[in-house]
């Protein structure tokens, strides 16, 4: 069930009725069973997948605590049948192909298919089983509330990665219906909407044509697509993470921020602190720093960053491209540790404009690996992005030409751009979606009304697509 989809407008109503309605100590249950409503969308049979996960995590932190002379085997039997599940999912195929290329064999391969949001409440339970084990967190006594955290349906399919304490801590506080943050919720659902409905998608079927073949497309339009790109999976993405921290407002439960304007970071590290930060901070908690952090020296600090982005690169998808992807990110930060970039001392460097520029094409360029089908196509692309761009203005005619552009859609792009690059410009010092309720009546209408225009806007141009880390 899509955020964007007619199923989710009738739903949304429904589940947010019943849990102000009924009493307080009934409404974890709703949000639990709409929960398992929500996931059996996306199949049935995977209903009893996540109810085995969690009643495996449940279980395991309560043997853990109870235990502490086993906890440690507990754990590690957990997390192997954790990771297990997800790894026979999502990776079995691609290492068996690998493995069986590389000794000129047929691979077996598994007909199975990856059940949405795997990898997100995989690892929502291993993180929890892993701070009950460290002490942070003691172990959920109701199998309700913590099932509930879970299959909390705001984040089940693609994060935030959120943590259970703080999630739990708020379930059980019960708090009574606070206006102003569910009208902060709808806010922040619209302007999700708005990114991924007007402006991911719009931009969807032109990076879509170009990547299904991009040896037949100029310089140019290749160009084009990556840019496209650049842009889409960041409003697709973080689009998809506001509407869920929106929804999750409406009941009065706060999600972890997942975004911080990524794209206005002045360096790498500053990028990826800002980019999907639930999972970055996942993997520090749990990969970086239990490796030893940057506590062991300037060699080893090097090897547990390239250590997490491996792995990074492996979380976001079975295949070579994601891989390097994540690699070439764990090489830029170990050179601008090593040169001292992102350091006070390094802020005159370029300006800050200019470090913003270098971060968006490092960005840019780097998404090409990520969205490409091979590394073959994606070099392809990386080394005929500028072909024939002596030639600007045949170099641009050439893409608007291949890409099909008509000239309506010319003049929505430059304003879905600019909407979108003062939004991020203003919200480094403020948020927007705050200040917008601080306006008055007449200003929010006003405001109201330029959206919905917005939207009926593109209605023509763009195409509906499901959210990208679905896949993920």
């Amino acid at each position: 069930m899509l955020f964007n989809s007619w199923q989710f407008a009738v739903f949304l109503p429904v589940v947010f009725a019943l849990f102000w309605a009924l009493p307080k100590h009934l409404r974890p249950l709703v949000l639990l069973c709409s929960g398992y409503v929500y996931f059996a969308f996306g199949g049935l049979r995977y209903t009893v997948l996540l109810a085995f996960i969690t009643l495996v995590s449940y279980v395991s932190a309560a043997l853990i605590e109870k235990n502490r002379e086993k906890a440690g085997t507990v754990l590690l039997i957990s997390l192997v049948l954790n990771f297990g599940i997800l790894f026979i999912y999502k990776y079995f195929n691609f290492f068996s192909v690998s493995l069986s290329s590389l000794f000129g064999r047929q691979g077996l391969t598994l007909d199975l298919l990856l059940p949405a949001g795997i990898s997100f409440f995989t690892f929502s339970t291993a993180s929890y089983m892993i701070d009950v084990y460290r002490g942070k967190l003691r172990a959920e006594r109701s199998l309700v509330n913590y099932a509930a955290y879970v299959a909390y349906f705001p984040k089940l399919l693609a994060g935030p990665i959120e943590r259970a304490e703080p999630f739990l801590a708020q379930l059980k506080e019960a708090k009574d219906f606070d206006e102003k943050q569910a009208m902060y919720g709808v806010r922040l659902i619209v302007w999700g909407l708005f990114k991924k409905m007007v402006i991911a998608d719009t931009l969807a079927k032109y990076v879509n044509l170009v990547y299904a073949d991009v040896h037949g497309f100029a310089g140019g339009t290749l160009f084009a697509a990556a840019f496209f790109y650049t842009v889409q999976i960041y409003c697709d993405f973080s689009g998809y993470s506001d509407i869920a921290m929106g929804v999750s407002d409406l009941f009065g439960i706060r999600l972890a921020d997942n975004f911080r304007n990524p794209y206005m970071a002045q360096s790498i590290q500053g990028f990826w602190r800002r980019w999907h930060i639930s999972l970055s901070s996942w993997f520090r908690d749990y990969i970086y720093i239990p490796l030893g952090g940057s506590r062991k020296g300037e060699l080893r600090t090097a090897l547990n960053t390239m250590i997490v982005f491996l792995v990074s690169g492996l979380w976001h998808g079975a295949n070579w491209t994601f891989i390097l992807w994540g690699l070439i990110h764990g090489l830029a930060q170990v050179i601008e540790r090593k040169l001292g970039i992102g350091r006070k001392e390094s802020d005159r460097f370029l300006g800050r404009w200019g470090r913003r520029l270098l971060v968006f094409a490092f960005a840019l360029l780097t998404w090409i690996f990520f969205r490409a089908d091979s590394i073959s196509d994606a070099l392809y692309v990386v080394t005929h992005l500028f072909s024939g761009i002596a030639s600007p203005i045949r170099y641009l005619r050439t893409a608007y030409a291949q890409l099909g552009i008509d000239s309506y859609t010319v003049l929505c792009l430059p304003y879905m751009f600019l909407v979108l690059f003062i939004f991020e410009v203003k919200a480094v010092k403020k948020d927007p979606v705050a200040a917008v309720g601080e306006m008055g009546r007449v200003k929010q209408f006003i405001f109201c009304l330029l959206f919905v225009l917005m939207f009926i806007m593109v209605l023509p141009v763009r195409s509906s697509n499901e959210f990208l880390y679905f896949k993920f």
